[in-house]
C-alpha cells in the first residue's frame, strides 16, 4: 500500500519524463499528488445514444470501434485519424487532428467511450478530437453470469480538470491519480467526529475520492468546504503555536510614566482621537510585558498611525531603548523622519528627561536630527558606529536597516510600515538585529571596542536574551474576520476614525468608458489651483518602462492638460527631486485641500 510520504519516483510505471513535468509543479510525493485538487469539472456523466446527438453538444457515447484509418492532409501535411463508432442506434465518425498515436490506442472491435464536441461537416455530424477510454468488463461479485464495467476516469462521468503545465495534461493526471487512490492506505481522520457531524463534512478518505472523482457535482461542494475549513483551522493552530512560542521569549520591559506621557501628548498641535488613544494604550500595555509584543496597527491613510508609533518609540527612548522604524520606500521613510522631527522638537527636554537623537538611513545617505535647527548629513560609517553604540534613539530607514553592517546596542522596539510589502525573512532580519551580543558585534565590526569589564560579561553569554517588541502598520482595508484569519498570530489595534478637520480620502475605480469624465474632473481641480499626480504602473523589464514613459508623456495631450504645467517624475527618483517638482507646481495657498485617488482598472 502506498503512503502519503511515498515519492513518486519510487512508484513503478511512471515515466521519467512525466516525473520531470510533475516536479516542475512541485509534485514529488503521493501527498503532493492527491492534494493537487481539480479546479472544475466537465460533465460527461450521461451517455447518449448516437442517434440522439445534436450539433454543438458536449456528449459521451459508448460504442464498438468498427474501423480506424489514418491519412495526412495534403494542404497542411497534418496527420488525421478517423474511427467509425457504432452503438445499437446508429454510427458516427470520430476525427483526431495531429494525433497520429490515436491509431494505436483506438482499435477495431473494442468497446470504448468517446467524449467530446459534436461538430458538423458537409451536413454530417462527427466527434471532434474526443477523449477516448476503453471499457473493461468484469464479472459481478456474487453474480458470475453478469458483467459490469470498471470505473472510468475520462469519460462517462464528471471529469476533473486540474491545473496543468506544459507536457502535463489533466488526462495524464487522471491516469496517475485514479490508481494511486485505489492503492493508497487509508488516511487517519484527525478532525473530531463532532465537528464532522456539525458541519456535515465527509470523512477524509471519502472527501479525497469525492473531490477527484465525484458521482454528483453537489458532492464536490461539501468536499471542497471540508478542505477549506481544514486549511483555515490548521492555519489558526499554527498561528496559536507561534503566539505561544513568542510568549515564551523574553523582551525588554518598557515602562510608561502616565503623567509624563500626558505632558508629551499635550505638546502635539492636535488632539488624539478616541481610537488613537485606545490603540496607543494597547501598545504601551504590551511593551510593558516581559514577552515580545506582536501587534498590527491598522488604519486608513491619514488616520494618524505614525504619531502613535512615534509616541511608542519616544516611550522606548525614555526607558533607554532604541527603536528601528522601517518603511518600504525612501520617500515614505523620509516622510516618517519629518513627522518624528516635528513631534520630538516640540517636547522640552525637562519633560522627556532625555535628548532624543533621530537617525535617517537609506541608500541615498544618512543624517541625524538632534533638535530644532540641529540636523546634519553624516557618513554611513559614522552613522553605523553611533547606532551600534546606542547613541541614536530612533532610527528610520528603508531596506538599508537590514544590512549586515547595521547593529543596535539596545534595540527594544521594531516598527514596520506597510508590513505586507516586506518579506517574512526581511522582517525577521530586522528583529534579529538584537540577537547578537556586544562581543559578537565587536567581532563583526572591529572598529567598535568594549570596556574590559563589559567584554568579560558578554563573553559569558552566547546570545542575546531578549527579542525586541514588534509593531507593524498597514493602511490596507481588511475585514476583521479576514484579519483574524491571516494575522492570527498578531494582536490587532484599529484606528477607525480620522482626526478632527481631516477630510476623508475618496477612492474611486474609473472604468475606461468613464475616463473622459475623470479627465474633466481633474481639469476642474487644477483650474481651482490644486495638483494632480497620475501614477503609471511599471513592471520590469525596460520594454514596459518604455510603454509607461510613453503613456505618461502623452497623458497631458490626451487629457487636454497644459503640457507646460506638466512634468514626468521617475518612481526611483530621489526625494529631493520630488520636493523640487512639488515646489515648481505648488498650488495656490488659498486652495481648499483635497486628496483624491483615481484608480485605473487594469486587466
Amino acid at each position: 500500500m502506498l503512503k502519503l510520504e511515498t515519492e513518486l519516483r519510487n512508484i513503478s510505471g511512471i515515466a521519467p519524463k512525466f516525473l520531470r513535468h510533475l516536479d516542475r509543479m512541485g509534485i514529488k510525493t503521493v501527498r503532493n499528488l492527491v492534494f493537487h485538487f481539480p479546479f472544475r469539472y466537465e460533465d460527461f456523466s450521461q451517455i447518449y445514444k448516437i442517434e440522439e446527438l445534436e450539433p454543438g453538444q458536449q456528449a459521451t457515447v459508448q460504442g464498438v470501434v468498427q474501423e480506424v484509418s489514418a491519412r495526412r492532409s495534403w494542404q497542411r501535411r497534418m496527420a488525421i485519424v478517423e474511427a467509425l463508432i457504432q452503438d445499437e442506434s446508429a454510427s458516427i465518425r470520430a476525427v483526431w487532428f495531429n494525433q497520429p498515436f490515436v491509431k494505436n490506442a483506438v482499435r477495431p472491435g473494442r468497446l470504448m467511450n468517446f467524449a467530446g464536441k459534436v461538430s458538423v461537416s458537409e451536413g454530417e455530424i462527427y466527434l471532434s478530437n474526443p477523449t477516448y477510454e476503453p471499457i473493461n468488463l468484469r464479472r459481478k461479485v456474487g453474480a458470475p453470469t453478469q458483467w459490469a464495467s470498471e470505473e472510468t476516469a475520462h469519460t462517462g462521468r464528471l471529469v476533473p480538470i486540474y491545473p496543468e503545465t506544459r507536457g502535463l495534461t489533466s488526462k495524464g493526471l487522471r491516469y496517475l491519480i485514479q490508481p494511486i487512490l485505489k492503492n493508497m492506505e487509508p488516511l487517519e481522520e484527525w478532525m473530531p467526529e463532532e465537528i464532522l457531524e456539525k458541519e456535515d463534512f465527509p470523512e477524509i478518505n471519502k472527501a479525497i475520492r469525492t473531490i477527484h472523482f465525484p458521482e454528483y457535482i453537489e458532492d464536490t461542494a461539501t468536499a471542497k468546504k471540508r478542505f477549506a475549513f481544514e486549511d483555515l483551522f490548521l492555519l489558526q493552530l499554527l498561528n496559536f503555536q507561534q503566539k505561544l512560542a513568542l510568549a515564551r521569549e523574553k523582551a525588554p520591559s518598557i515602562a510608561t510614566d502616565i503623567e509624563t506621557l500626558k505632558k508629551i501628548i499635550a505638546t502635539l498641535p492636535f488632539k488624539l482621537t478616541v481610537s488613537q488613544k485606545k490603540s496607543l494604550w494597547e501598545i504601551l500595555q504590551d511593551i510593558q510585558k516581559p514577552s515580545p509584543m506582536n501587534r498590527l496597527l491598522q488604519g486608513d491613510v491619514g488616520s494618524g498611525k505614525t504619531v502613535i508609533a512615534a509616541l511608542a518609540a519616544i516611550s522606548a527612548a525614555m526607558n533607554g531603548f532604541q527603536t528601528a522604524f522601517m518603511a518600504p520606500t525612501e520617500v515614505l521613510a523620509h516622510q516618517h523622519f519629518e513627522t518624528l522631527k516635528k513631534i520630538t522638537s516640540r517636547i522640552p527636554e525637562e519633560i522627556s528627561g532625555i535628548h532624543i537623537k533621530i537617525g535617517f538611513l537609506a541608500s541615498g545617505g544618512a543624517r541625524f536630527f538632534m533638535g530644532a535647527g540641529l540636523e546634519s548629513e553624516v557618513k554611513k560609517k559614522s552613522f553605523l558606529e553611533s547606532a551600534a553604540r546606542g547613541e541614536v534613539q530612533i532610527t528610520i530607514g528603508t531596506h538599508a536597516l537590514i544590512q549586515q553592517s547595521v547593529n543596535f546596542a539596545k534595540l527594544g522596539l521594531v516598527i514596520v510600515d506597510e508590513q505586507h510589502r516586506f518579506g517574512v525573512k526581511q522582517r525577521a532580519e530586522l528583529v534579529r538585529r538584537q540577537t547578537q551580543t556586544d562581543a559578537e558585534r565587536t567581532r563583526n565590526n572591529p572598529r567598535l571596542s568594549l570596556p574590559a569589564g563589559r567584554q568579560a560579561r558578554n563573553d559569558s553569554r552566547k546570545s542575546a536574551s531578549t527579542i525586541p517588541h514588534f509593531l507593524s502598520m498597514s493602511a490596507t482595508p481588511i475585514p476583521r474576520t479576514l484579519m483574524l484569519t491571516i494575522f492570527g498570530d498578531l494582536d490587532i489595534s484599529t484606528i477607525d476614525e480620522l482626526p478632527s478637520g481631516r477630510k476623508k480620502i475618496i477612492t474611486t475605480i474609473v472604468p475606461p468608458e468613464k475616463r473622459p469624465d475623470a479627465y474633466a474632473f481633474i481639469r476642474k481641480e487644477i483650474r481651482e489651483g490644486r495638483q494632480a499626480f497620475v501614477i503609471c504602473p511599471r513592471i520590469e523589464p525596460q520594454t514596459d518602462a518604455d510603454l509607461t514613459q510613453n503613456h505618461a508623456e502623452n497623458f497631458p495631450r490626451k487629457s487636454a492638460y497644459d503640457p507646460r504645467k506638466s512634468a514626468l517624475l521617475e518612481v526611483k527618483s530621489v526625494k529631493e527631486e520630488f520636493d523640487k517638482l512639488s515646489e515648481r507646481h505648488a498650488p495656490r495657498t488659498d486652495a481648499r485641500p483635497r486628496r483624491v485617488r483615481l484608480w485605473r482598472k487594469t486587466r
